[in-house]
């Protein structure tokens, strides 16, 4: 729910939600370890548990980490004056949004319905993030026509970039994940880091 209510808001809060989130499934995939030790624990035989659980844990920290220096910019980073462009723009990301509130209304009921009638648990998130990414992808296309500033444009494409880096590391097996989250928080921070060397009338 949360990353549709930041759809509205600017590119770079929305983002840092995204990489809040991952941070959070990194820790629960660190704790899911634990249904395969088996007592008692002998260290040597639980290193394929451990370490998986060290590497999902060591990537959420990064990550953890990251965003707090990330939000840090953000604060500090100077107010752009708000041009008539914007208006519109935020329009049609909170109009995009109730589609997507209605969207993960519809979804999760068929879900809820499909899965009952199963009796096996369907995935909702992977397909409903994968949503989030089209509609992230076309708010980068639409901000081109009201953003086409150099610095502009190539921030969002790069923080679209981000969105899909962290969508991989959803869906990516053991060690795999949490490196992918590391290089999506990295990579956000760092086109945050470049595009401070912009002036807003460069």
């Amino acid at each position: 729910m949360d990353l549709i209510f930041v759809l509205p808001c600017s590119v770079t809060k929305s983002l840092g939600k995204q990489l809040e989130i991952l941070s959070l499934i990194l820790l629960r995939d660190a704790f899911k370890e634990l249904v395969n030790l088996h007592e008692p624990i002998v260290l040597v035989d639980s290193l394929h548990v451990i370490l998986p659980m060290l590497c999902d844990g060591a990537g959420a920290l990064f990550v953890f980490v990251g965003l707090g220096y990330y939000y840090q910019r953000y604060r500090r980073r100077a107010k752009v004056p708000a041009g008539p462009w914007l208006y519109p723009f935020v329009a049609f990301k909170k109009f995009l949004a109730m589609l997507l509130l209605l969207f993960f209304l519809i979804f999760g009921l068929w879900v809820t319905w499909q899965s009952a009638v199963d009796g096996v648990p369907h995935n909702f998130f992977p397909v409903f993030y994968t949503v989030l990414i089209f509609s992230d992808i076309l708010i980068v296309l639409l901000s081109h026509t009201y953003q086409p500033m150099f610095h502009a444009v190539f921030r969002n494409s790069g923080f679209a970039l981000a969105t899909l880096l962290i969508r991989f590391a959803l869906g990516a097996p053991a060690y795999y994940a949490p490196l992918l989250g590391v290089i999506a928080m990295a990579f956000a921070f760092g086109i945050s880091v470049g595009c401070d060397a912009f002036t807003p009338d460069s």
